[in-house]
C-alpha cells in the first residue's frame, strides 16, 4: 500500500482551515511530514538497533530545523513506537472518554469503577521515563489529553475523570481536555 494510502497516515495535503461566517477554504501552512516504516519484526537485534540509530540520526537534523518535532506513534506496541517514548520531552497520549480506553491506562474494578491497578501502556511509559531517567537525568511530561467528550454530564464522564485523577497522581501525568472540547468552551457552544 502506498504510504499516503495507509490508514494511519494524515496526509498533509488535506489540511485545511475555515474562518468563521466564511465558506472558502484558506490552506494552511503544512509542516514538513517524515514517514518512518517499521517492519512487523526485525531481523536481528542489530536490524533494530539501526531503525532506532536511523530515527535519533532524523530527530537530531530536524531539532536543528524547527522548534518542536512530533512523533506520532501507531496504537500498539513497535519497537520504533517504544524507542520514540524513551526520547520523548513531552509525551501526548489520546484517550477516548469512556472505560474501554482508560483499560489501556490502569484496571478498574466493574463493581465500584475505583481503579485496582496500572496497565499494559501505562507500564510501557513508566518504562521509557525511568529509561529516559537513567540515560540523560531527564524527565517526560506526560499529558493525557480526553478526547470526544459529551457535552452532558454523566455518571460514565464522573468516573473516567475521577479514574484519569486516581491514574494521574499514581503515574505522575496531567490530564488535559482535547482541542474540540476547548474549542467549544471558547466559542460557547
Amino acid at each position: 500500500m502506498p504510504a499516503d494510502d495507509h490508514p494511519e497516515a494524515v496526509p498533509d495535503r488535506h489540511l485545511v482551515v475555515a474562518r468563521p461566517g466564511h465558506h472558502d477554504m484558506h490552506p494552511l501552512e503544512t509542516p514538513d511530514h517524515h514517514r518512518f516504516d517499521e517492519p512487523e519484526s526485525y531481523a536481528s537485534a542489530d536490524d533494530e538497533a539501526a531503525a532506532s540509530w536511523a530515527l535519533t540520526n532524523a530527530l537530531e537534523t530536524m531539532g536543528k530545523l524547527y522548534n518542536f518535532v512530533v512523533i506520532d506513534t501507531p496504537g500498539h506496541r513497535t519497537a520504533l513506537g517504544q524507542f520514540a517514548h524513551t526520547i520523548a520531552d513531552t509525551l501526548v497520549t489520546p484517550l477516548n472518554d469512556s472505560f474501554v480506553d482508560l483499560d489501556v491506562l490502569g484496571t478498574v474494578d466493574p463493581a465500584t469503577f475505583g481503579i485496582t491497578g496500572t496497565s499494559h501502556y501505562a507500564q510501557m511509559v513508566e518504562d521509557a521515563r525511568r529509561q529516559r531517567r537513567s540515560r540523560d537525568n531527564a524527565t517526560t511530561d506526560w499529558v493525557v489529553l480526553r478526547n470526544r467528550l459529551s457535552m452532558l454530564a454523566s455518571r460514565n464522564k464522573r468516573y473516567v475523570g475521577e479514574g484519569l485523577q486516581e491514574l494521574g497522581r499514581r503515574l505522575d501525568f496531567r490530564s488535559a481536555e482535547g482541542l474540540a472540547e476547548r474549542l467549544r468552551k471558547v466559542l460557547g457552544l
